[in-house]
């Protein structure tokens, strides 16, 4: 007796409730495709396995079932977080524009300007998972890196002005395990983060024997890209929302170039961070920076 003859005898004896003019068809069908290897299709003579392998192919179909709805709901929490990110910054945007209006402000001179600086990134704790199993509680220690951007903007009045910000930070971190009572590093690598902001700032009135100097305050809102990298191995979350706070000091050193030296404070939301293998963890990246530069008005 053949294999499809015992399948068919099989289910008539025991009146199983699927239909066997549905199982061969099925059966021929992931044996072309390859889903039932050779070895796999034999056992089907046996009519004791008849059943167990039917449960085995229910279950593989409800767990790809779950992978693409897992997929497909990984895919709508990234497009809800990059929709909130862009109505972040469009309310940004349309609150000051809002403001400027109430206000009767009108666009001024437009201008430009570079900075550079420090950057002291804040250490943190975290779980590293692999496949939603715990393998490791790494430490992140942060040594002093450094911060580059560029800006530009337009003042709405001689005290307000609004601008769109770039800046790549990077910083050295160590990785030691929390697990070990030595602390001693298991690896050595960076982190560096592209980040891209709408802030407003507030220039107060000039002070000093000529009005040359001006203190100044602002915050931003926006989205940075943050990734570590070890050897052999990168971790990255996706576009992250971002915020900043700043103050700092300007010096008119012309009637078109001011040097300014300023504090800020950035940090991002938290976020699962992806690495090879099914590793992650949970994180975010939080820095305060001391910086210098230039301002070019037109």
């Amino acid at each position: 007796m053949s294999a499809s003859q015992r399948i068919v005898t099989y289910f008539k004896m025991f009146d199983t409730a699927k239909n066997c003019a549905q199982v061969l068809p099925e059966i021929t069908q992931l044996r072309r495709a390859g889903a039932l290897k050779l070895d796999q299709y034999t056992k089907w003579e046996q009519p004791e396995t008849v059943g167990v392998r039917l449960e085995e192919l229910r279950l593989n179909q409800i767990s790809s079932a779950m992978a693409l709805q897992t997929k497909t709901t990984d895919r709508e929490e990234l497009v809800m977080k990059k929709a909130r990110l862009a109505t972040v910054a469009i309310a940004a945007l349309a609150g000051c524009a809002g403001m400027a209006s109430a206000q009767g402000l009108s666009l001024g001179e437009s201008y430009v300007k570079g900075f550079g600086g420090a950057t002291w990134p804040s250490n943190f704790d975290t779980t590293l998972k692999e496949d939603g199993e715990q393998i490791a509680s790494p430490s992140f220690d942060y040594e002093t890196g450094y911060i580059l951007g560029v800006a530009v903007g337009a003042a709405f009045t001689p005290n307000i002005s609004m601008e769109i910000e770039y800046a790549h930070r990077s910083a050295d971190v160590a990785i030691t395990d929390g697990y070990d009572d030595d602390e001693s590093v298991i690896a050595n690598g960076d982190t560096s983060a592209n980040s891209l902001m709408v802030n407003a700032i507030y220039m107060f009135d000039g002070t000093g024997a000529t009005g040359s100097i001006r203190p100044y305050l602002g915050g931003g809102v926006g989205g940075a890209k943050v990734e570590t990298s070890i050897p052999g191995q990168d971790y990255g979350a996706d576009t992250l929302l971002a915020y900043q706070l700043f103050g700092g000091v300007a010096y008119e050193m012309s009637a078109k170039v001011n040097l300014y030296a300023e504090g800020r404070w950035f940090q991002t939301e938290s976020d699962t961070f992806d690495g090879p293998g099914g590793d992650n963890f949970e994180g975010k990246f939080k820095t305060f920076d001391l910086l210098v530069g230039l301002r070019y008005d037109f």
